[in-house]
């Protein structure tokens, strides 16, 4: 190949070279004809066009011997081609079972670490949160306890952190597919602790709290109104978090629900809420009142588009014309008497006088003595550390605990005491907004089972998750065992089935019928941000998808040919777990592509595997980049398509 190269380089020189020979010449008996005025008309063969094009031509094709694509194309020009059809019953069920399995490898983890755990807790009562992320990877000690009175003994590790990273490190199938195991221990939300033991930056640790609270939640209804100091007192930081909890207690309620949000500086401010599509920059228009609306994903965008748009007032903060006006939109909502609002104020808790605090006090006596409700008062108070806070937090703690006693006020009914937080970073958001919820629920986990969470973005790490999760008894306290796995393992069979979706394509969903993983979805590895799971009616518009989409969710197996004006749709689906349905549909309109029959690029009697590994992670090693491909002088590099491999998450993680 290098003396062929040479051959045509040499060519293509010496044809330069001639080529300005010719130009030279051409150009000065063009000058003595411009003299002569003879007109000497230009050979068509020499014209500077053709000479281009020819030059293009053999560069081109030097660069392709150079690169090897001369031998590529006559290889793939010898291949014989046979349709792509597949037993979709056996795909279908391999692409189910292998999902099944990691599923199950999931679930396997976390019932040996809760057996573990909960073996731990009858001899240290107050276990505390634990994850594996951020621990030192160290197994440590193991502790030596009498179990019973025969005088055996066993084993416990010294901390919950070594049972996780024990039962983490022992993963076989989905090794490296795990992001982290943790413990949400209740004993942090019932003592009121400030800040979670299991503080990590490198990711979202609030993410893990919200899904502690939507395990705990019951079926009660929640009352919740919200009342958001924005004035001018406010540093940046403080701001920032006071946004942050109203976002996040909004975050975890569910449509059965109700929320209000009111935000007070030196006057007070509303959401509009409305049935009504509103466009980003469009202007809601006035109302006369407000009340607490049912918290559906809607009602929660409107809310929190509301709060986004607060911005520092200009005076101090009027408390008390904010709590009058937070009463007077519950005392609106016409809430059954025989259920319960939790308002939850945040804020600095700057006061501008010494007196106010009375005048604050003595305004939400009158006001709650109105209501038919019983009315439980939160305070968070949002904490900078380059500001004193001393004043600040009695007087929020003072509102929470509604001591009217202090102030000498009288009151004519029961007082129901809540609590005061401080929180000063969005770490310890979610531990906060958990203990909020505490106090008006139940305590009884409402899962017994394990379950599995819709994708979540994690916008610290940078990456989409599944939280698979259990109960774990900590001495007749429900805590929250889970593990934490990265969706792209999950969905990799579904997400690169088949290069042909206009012919053949797959896609998982839930058992409510919510889409996880479909072609309308961009791939996970590309995935940047939270996305947004819909319905899968709403991605399926062939006509009657409806009575599919009722098989698909009742049926454990099955087929079904659903045949519309333009297109027949053949579904093959098989369920997983009673968690996720694996689909594959067939477009029988279309035509069946092909595919390259019986690959081999070596003969029958040799056996070849391909031998790969990551030259850049080899210290000393002189690296080139070609066609954004790592290679070297001595060793090629092949851009391959996922389907070669046979794990994608392990291809696109680790190599």
């Amino acid at each position: 190949m290098k003396r062929s190269t040479s051959k045509h380089l040499y060519k293509c020189l010496v044809f330069t070279f001639s080529l300005s020979c010719l130009t030279v010449c051409y150009a000065k008996s063009a000058n003595v004809s411009s003299r002569t005025k003879v007109q000497v008309e230009t050979p068509s063969e020499y014209s500077l066009k053709n000479v281009t094009l020819y030059l293009s031509k053999e560069f081109n094709k030097i660069s392709d011997e150079e690169l090897g694509l001369t031998v590529i194309k006559e290889l793939y020009s010898k291949l014989k081609y046979t349709k792509a059809m597949q037993d979709l019953d056996k795909v279908i069920a391999k692409i189910a079972n292998n999902l099944e399995s990691k599923l199950n490898e999931s679930i396997s983890l976390l019932v040996k670490a809760k057996e573990k755990i909960e073996n731990l807790a009858k001899f240290h009562p107050f276990i505390q949160s634990a994850g594996t992320l951020c621990d030192d990877g160290l197994y440590g000690q193991f502790e030596v306890v009498t179990v019973n009175s025969n005088n055996s003994y066993s084993e416990l590790p010294l901390s919950t952190n070594q049972v996780l990273r024990k039962q983490l490190d022992s993963v076989k199938r989905l090794k490296g597919a795990i992001k982290q195991m943790y413990l949400l221990s209740r004993w942090d939300v019932i003592s009121n602790a400030q800040n979670s033991v299991y503080n990590c930056n490198i990711r979202d640790e609030s993410l893990l709290w919200k899904l502690y609270v939507l395990k705990n939640a019951d079926s009660t209804p929640r009352n919740v109104m919200l009342l958001l100091d924005h004035g001018g007192s406010l540093s940046k930081h403080q701001f920032h978090i006071v946004k942050a909890v109203a976002k996040h207690m909004i975050s975890v309620l569910n449509g059965n629900d109700k929320v209000g949000v009111l935000g007070i500086s030196d006057e007070w401010s509303y959401p509009y809420i409305t049935d009504q599509c509103l466009m980003p920059n469009q202007i809601p228009p006035a109302s006369d009142s407000h009340v607490l609306s049912p918290a559906t994903d809607h009602n929660k965008y409107l809310l929190n588009r509301f709060i986004d748009s607060l911005t520092k007032g200009n005076g101090v903060t009027n408390h008390s014309l904010g709590f009058q006006q937070a009463f007077q939109t519950i005392k609106s909502s016409n809430i059954s008497a025989n259920e319960s609002v939790m308002l939850l104020y945040i804020s600095r808790g700057l006061l501008s006088s010494l007196t106010e605090a009375k005048t604050v006090l003595e305004t939400i006596s009158s006001m709650v003595d109105e209501l038919d409700n019983k009315i439980l008062i939160n305070t968070c108070a949002v904490i900078d550390e380059s500001k004193p806070v001393m004043y600040e937090t009695h007087f929020l703690r003072d509102i929470a605990e509604q001591n009217y006693t202090k102030y000498n006020i009288d009151v004519l009914s029961n007082v129901e005491k809540g609590i005061m937080l401080l929180v000063n970073s969005s770490q310890a958001i979610g531990l906060a907004v958990a203990q909020f919820y505490n106090i008006i629920s139940s305590g009884v986990y409402s899962e017994k089972e394990p379950s599995i969470s819709l994708p979540i973005w994690d916008q610290i790490s940078n990456d989409l998750t599944v939280s698979i999760t259990m109960p774990c008894d900590l001495n007749g306290e429900n805590s929250v065992l889970g593990a934490d796995v990265y969706f792209s393992n999950i969905a990799e069979d579904v997400t690169y089935y088949s290069n042909y979706h206009s012919y053949s394509y797959a896609f998982l969903i839930d058992m409510q019928g919510t889409a996880i993983m479909h072609p309308s979805y961009p791939r996970p590895a590309s995935i940047k941000n939270q996305p947004k799971f819909v319905d899968i009616f709403h991605l399926e518009k062939i006509t009657n998808f409806t009575i599919t989409k009722q098989k698909l969710l009742t049926e454990v197996d099955g087929s079904y040919t659903l045949k519309a004006e333009a297109e027949v749709l053949r579904f093959i689906w098989k369920r997983v777990l009673n968690w996720y349905v694996v689909v594959i549909v067939v477009n029988e309109t279309e035509a069946t592509p092909i595919r390259p029959y019986k690959v081999s690029w070596f003969p029958s009697t040799v056996t070849s595997k391909l031998v790969h590994h990551r030259l850049d992670i080899i210290p000393g090693t002189n690296l080139c980049k070609h066609l954004n491909q790592i290679a070297t002088l001595g060793k090629y590099s092949i851009n391959g398509t996922y389907t070669i491999w046979q794990s994608v998450y392990k291809a696109n993680i680790f190599g």
